[in-house]
């Protein structure tokens, strides 16, 4: 059987423009500085082998009265608002850096591996509720923590 080239119709393009709206990075910042945060979580035995995991949340809560602005005026509106939220990159990076370290506190002295995590944005009123799910394996503490490299136990 004998294969023939593919027949070449069109070079397809690599970029598209794309308009739409996104938050800038004074928002990133503003948001998060006054935010609350309150987070809960436990350790627990995950399977027969013994296995560890970590299953916690971690609700940020940032109340636009606060911070002394207005999001809605001028900018869409909340869906307009909340789909800009759920598409940055950065502040999802910023978030999940801020639940990270509330797990990792809950969970001392094990260590967190492979974290799974789920986000959840809702507007109730004047504030920006975020929901953080977590769970991830847990890793034994380690013996040598605090040791300088080559030092023995």
């Amino acid at each position: 059987m004998e294969l023939k080239p593919l027949k070449r119709s069109c070079s397809l393009p690599l970029m598209q423009s794309v308009v739409g709206r996104t938050l800038t990075s004074f928002a990133n910042e503003v948001l998060l500085s006054e935010a609350s945060v309150v987070s809960e979580g436990t350790v627990m035995k995950g399977d027969r082998n013994g296995e560890k995991i970590f299953s916690g949340s971690t609700m940020v809560t940032i109340r636009f009265a606060d911070l002394d602005l207005d999001p809605f005026d001028d900018n869409g509106g909340r869906e307009s608002l909340l789909g800009a939220l759920r598409k940055s990159i950065s502040f999802h990076v910023r978030l999940l850096r801020l639940a990270r370290r509330e797990a990792e506190l809950r969970c001392a002295p094990y260590l967190p591996i492979q974290m799974s995590t789920e986000l959840e944005f809702t507007i109730e009123d004047d504030a920006l509720l975020v929901d953080i799910d977590i769970e991830c394996p847990l890793a034994e503490p380690r013996d040598d923590v605090g040791q300088a490299p080559g030092d023995s136990p």
